[in-house]
């Protein structure tokens, strides 16, 4: 059963995530935080180190929940909103909508849904790209899909 994903501020859902997997047996998460070029605080590298004492299934569970996709619905709407409140060079097709829907369904929903309802209010006038699009998405969900990748290496 696919539940709806809220607008929700996806620092907050990954804070949330991290925390709850630091309570765990078993589950060490290490974070290398630095001054980045541009003098902004940023987060480093992130490692999760699971020992034998971790419950894998349960922690895949609770990963898989805060990287669950937006329903196809919600994105649709989503995208369709942002195509009206910016310029694009082509008409919207079926096979355009079903390429930008195919490649947002490989990252959490929150993050996926919240860069679709804001890119216009940050100055963007333009429709954004795939890549565009992606760029964002990855830097908001950046540390659940480190998280995400070393729960599947670890339950490999």
């Amino acid at each position: 059963m696919t539940t709806a994903v809220a607008v929700a501020d996806p620092r907050q859902v990954e804070t949330r995530l991290v925390s709850q997997l630091a309570t765990l047996p078993g589950v060490k998460i290490r974070e290398n935080h630095r001054i980045g070029k541009d003098g902004q605080f940023e987060t480093g590298p992130l490692t999760v180190l699971l020992d034998t004492t971790a419950d894998i299934p349960a922690i895949q569970s609770m990963v898989d929940v805060a990287c669950q996709p937006a329903p196809i619905g919600e994105t649709v709407r989503a995208l369709t909103r942002l195509a009206l409140m910016t310029a694009h060079q082509t008409e919207w097709s079926e096979a355009k909508l079903s390429a930008y829907t195919d490649v947002l369904a490989d990252y959490p929903g929150d993050a996926v849904l919240e860069t679709l309802t804001n890119w216009h209010k940050r100055g963007n006038r333009w429709f954004p790209t795939v890549p565009e699009l992606v760029e964002v998405i990855e830097i908001k969900a950046r540390r659940r899909l480190r998280i995400r990748d070393a729960v599947r290496r670890a339950a490999a």
